[in-house]
């Protein structure tokens, strides 16, 4: 019986050695067949599917091209119709010794600083007043930041005031072109 189940051992083994061998490259030409690129089936879908495609793309284009009556007036008069309740940020800033005459434009920030570092100075109005503060604007020793009148309150003019810590006590003035 030993022999017996040598021999069938033996035949089993070349059975199995067999079918392996083709297995394998068959495995080979199916993973050969897979990463090949597909060239009837592809061409096929494309020109299924580009004639409806087509048809869709050029009404999309006829669309877009299409004016948009309503839509488009509203839309340009919201774009240049100005923009209320926002306040406009200052022109420009001023650095100004309260003994001396300068010139500024309406809207301007004014940083006024006194003739000495221990004065407090008082600007009384000598006309019509050109700041947002006061009068009067009282100009401790570490100075007083305002602002100009905007340009709806304050036309182009020379405005004039009275300050009294300077040893010229001659009226001063801003100048708004």
């Amino acid at each position: 019986m030993a022999k017996r189940s040598e021999s069938k051992r033996r035949k089993k083994r070349a059975t199995m050695a067999k079918r392996s061998a083709p297995k394998r490259g068959k495995k080979k030409a199916t993973m050969a067949k897979r990463s090949a690129p597909k060239r009837g089936k592809k061409k096929a879908t494309i020109a299924k599917r580009s004639a409806p495609k087509r048809a869709k793309k050029k009404t999309t284009i006829a669309k877009r091209s299409a004016p948009k009556r309503g839509k488009k007036k509203t839309t340009i008069a919201k774009r240049s119709a100005p923009m209320r309740g926002k306040k406009k940020a200052p022109m420009a800033t001023h650095d100004v010794d309260v003994c001396n005459n300068w010139n500024g434009s309406p809207g301007d920030q004014v940083n006024f600083t006194p003739p000495t570092a221990t004065t407090t100075c008082n600007l009384t109005a000598d006309g019509t007043w050109p700041f947002t503060d006061g009068p009067p604007l009282v100009v401790p020793p570490a100075g007083k930041t305002t602002f100009l009148k905007p340009a709806n309150e304050l036309p182009n003019a020379t405005y004039y005031y009275e300050v009294d810590c300077c040893t010229d006590l001659t009226r001063k003035s801003v100048t708004v072109p």
